[in-house]
């Protein structure tokens, strides 16, 4: 706390030196330069004003210099990027771009590929062996609904589902849907 008491009276001190020297700096010019009259204070604002005027004068020259320079320097950089032009340029992003094309193209051939294999490795049919009965259920039963109705109802005859399961070695699994498939539907009697 004692250290900043000494900092603070330190820079009132130089504060005041600072403030006497510029006060007896213009005690010396009002001595020299003796009592200032109207016509004199008029004189040095006039003139004044037209320093100031010098001076914002140059520095909008100095600005307007920098300005055409730096429009220069654009032109002169784009005179030489209209050079002559290399053919080869043309040719070799011709070429670049086939290149991608072919590229993309057998990317896009091996994605293919990938997809039909995965496809093949995870079908349904692989394990599957041929049944040529499937195309004659399907078909040769359409619009004969009453012969179906009727091997339904037959006692003995083993259904179409029945068959295919036999023919393919495969397990039958029934559920509730299957089982209503596989068996005609139920009349019920009424009293």
């Amino acid at each position: 706390y004692a250290a900043a008491r000494k900092i603070e009276s330190k820079k009132k001190e130089l504060a005041e030196r600072a403030d006497q020297e510029t006060r007896s700096k213009e005690e010396e010019l009002k001595k020299k330069v003796g009592p200032i009259t109207k016509a004199r204070e008029v004189e040095i604002v006039k003139r004044l004003h037209r320093e100031d005027q010098q001076k914002r004068e140059e520095e909008s020259m100095k600005r307007q210099q920098e300005k055409e320079a730096q429009e220069e320097e654009i032109r002169r950089l784009a005179v030489r990027k209209q050079g002559k032009v290399r053919p080869e340029t043309f040719f070799r992003l011709h070429l670049d771009r086939l290149q991608r094309e072919e590229t993309l193209a057998e990317k896009r051939r091996m994605k293919e590929q990938q997809e039909e294999k995965k496809l093949k490795a995870e079908s349904i049919h692989n394990r599957s062996t041929h049944n040529p009965r499937v195309f004659h259920r399907l078909y040769q039963s359409k619009g004969r609904p009453m012969e179906v109705l009727q091997t339904w109802l037959q006692p003995g005859v083993p259904t179409d589902a029945e068959e295919d399961a036999a023919y393919s070695g495969s397990e039958m699994f029934e559920d509730e849907t299957t089982s209503r498939a596989s068996r005609p539907p139920e009349r019920t009697a009424r009293r």
